[in-house]
């Protein structure tokens, strides 16, 4: 196929709701779909202006190509669990409706990742007469780590969270997932057949880099934020048990950073911080000195993280504690160790058998699953393919016919 027309009829106008949008890095996941849903027509991009990772304002970027940008202004927060986060996602699904709705009949597929629930589900119900995708990157209330206390206490406010998401989901009439385990916990809810549902890891691109020697020492990395969802003090006690043999690399930044280096420091682990790295060149490097990635995590019912992408772009085998896909992913195509959250002696024996085995072998299957399953070129075909196929059956005109949501449920 040589042009979006070709792949499907008419000139398809787009509108992607992705707060988490960002354009810089290895892997995003709406920055991947937007690049395949341009092949198709004109996208507008609607993103918040303020930036997850990093917590200040995002640089103002616009594509050379049929894609815009629409930035809109939220409340900042520092926190990512914190009542502040919460009102500011309120406030901006409620900026996305009012965007959309003086606009909505300027398009033919709206896209929208799942969390914001909230802001998928408002304009999901009103746009009956667009192709409705959603994309389930995550599943909340479920995977955030609140406390059971904390959910018992607000349970009729949970209820309803999760309620948004269940409604969202009922209302779309594509289901996209990042894994299995979300897909299988989606279709439930989902009102469509098997033939517009699909799970697409999401990917990354590929960073080569020349193998460095590390001086005879096992260099762990940590790429991502540097957050309280992150089982940090498993593994700086597994590490102090090694620290001779170890050394610790971290890009990234968050609430935690001051407290994880000063433990760094206190427990004399050779480590060094390079703070938040967007450049491709630049990531490759630092990886390229690596040997592991630590992918752990206190409590998250997720199955797949972007960190995972990354660690895998560099050729790097991982220790993890995310169950789900990866866990599975990770057992089943020697990827790395899987370790219990949060136990010491499970992760110390990860460890050990990482100092006492040969790492090129685990290297080699990490490269041979990148290629098959996770290069982004190969993803954005499959998309391509799999959405041309909707769009060629005309399920933008079915969808005016479909069935009125059972209010019931």
């Amino acid at each position: 196929m040589n042009s979006a027309a070709q792949r499907a009829p008419g000139t398809i106008k787009v509108l992607m709701l992705a707060p988490f949008f960002n354009q810089e890095g290895t892997s995003n996941r709406p920055c991947l779909i937007s690049d395949v849903l341009a092949r198709f027509g004109t996208v507008d991009i609607v993103t918040t202006s303020f930036d997850h990772q990093t917590k200040q304002e995002k640089s103002l970027f616009q594509f050379n190509d049929n894609r815009t940008i629409h930035y809109l202004p939220t409340v900042p927060y520092k926190r990512n669990i914190s009542m502040v986060r919460f009102i500011s996602h309120f406030i901006f699904s409620i900026r996305v409706l009012f965007f959309f709705l003086p606009r909505k009949n300027n398009y033919n597929v709206v896209y929208a990742t799942l969390p914001l629930n909230l802001m998928s589900l408002l304009v999901f119900i009103r746009s009956p007469k667009i192709l409705r995708i959603a994309d389930v990157v995550d599943i909340w209330p479920d995977v955030l780590p609140f406390p059971v206390v904390v959910r018992k206490v607000f349970f009729p406010f949970f209820t309803l969270w999760k309620k948004s998401f269940v409604l969202a989901v009922r209302q779309c009439d594509v289901l996209l997932s990042v894994s299995d385990r979300f897909m299988d916990e989606s279709l439930p809810y989902f009102r469509h057949g098997p033939s517009v549902a699909h799970r697409f890891y999401i990917g990354a691109k590929r960073l080569p880099g020349k193998k460095k020697s590390s001086d005879g020492l096992l260099t762990i990395a940590y790429v991502g934020n540097i957050g309280r969802l992150y089982d940090f003090t498993t593994l700086l006690m597994s590490m102090n048990a090694f620290k001779d043999k170890l050394r610790f690399f971290i890009v990234g930044d968050g609430d935690r950073r001051n407290w994880l280096l000063s433990e760094l420091v206190r427990l004399n682990i050779e480590h060094r911080y390079f703070g938040v790295v967007y450049e491709d060149d630049a990531l490759a490097e630092i990886l390229s000195n690596c040997d592991l990635g630590f992918n752990g995590y206190l409590n998250t019912t997720a199955s797949f993280s972007y960190k995972a992408n990354t660690y895998f772009s560099a050729g790097l085998p991982i220790l993890n504690s995310m169950g789900g896909d990866l866990k599975d992913l990770v057992s089943t195509h020697g990827l790395g160790f899987n370790y219990a959250p949060g136990n010491v002696g499970s992760l110390q024996a990860c460890i050990e058998r990482c100092l006492s085995e040969d790492m090129s072998e685990l290297s080699r299957n990490v490269d041979t699953f990148f290629m098959s399953e996770l290069d982004q070129a190969i993803i954005k075909d499959k998309i391509e393919k799999f959405i041309n196929n909707i769009l060629q059956n005309k399920f933008v005109e079915s969808t005016a016919a479909k069935q009125p949501v059972n209010k019931n449920i």
